[in-house]
């Protein structure tokens, strides 16, 4: 993602974009419009996943979804349910441990 905004070596995404904000800051008075920057990171991982099960719609292959999305989780290898600090799984991850409000 970073290649598309610049061939500069940067770290992370969301480097780029505080250095893209410097920049825009340093140079312009007025407010910065945040629709310029890149996107955080944050956001490029939820448009990468929206883009592979877009891919995985085309070929026919996402009524898997979880079982190709999830098949690098831990939790999963190890026959656990998936807590929210998995770094592999969001919250449409159909292997998270549900838990059940008593009231």
């Amino acid at each position: 993602m970073i290649l598309l905004y610049t061939d500069r070596q940067i770290d992370s995404i969301n480097d780029l974009r505080v250095r893209f904000f410097i920049e825009k800051s340093s140079s312009n008075s007025l407010s910065i419009d945040p629709e310029t920057l890149p996107p955080t990171s944050s956001a490029t991982k939820y448009h990468s996943l929206r883009t592979y099960y877009q891919m995985l719609q085309w070929k026919g292959l996402d009524d898997n979804l979880c079982d190709n999305v999830c098949r690098t989780c831990d939790c999963r290898k190890l026959g656990l349910n998936c807590l929210s600090v998995c770094r592999y799984c969001d919250e449409a991850c159909c292997n998270q441990l549900q838990l059940y409000n008593i009231e």
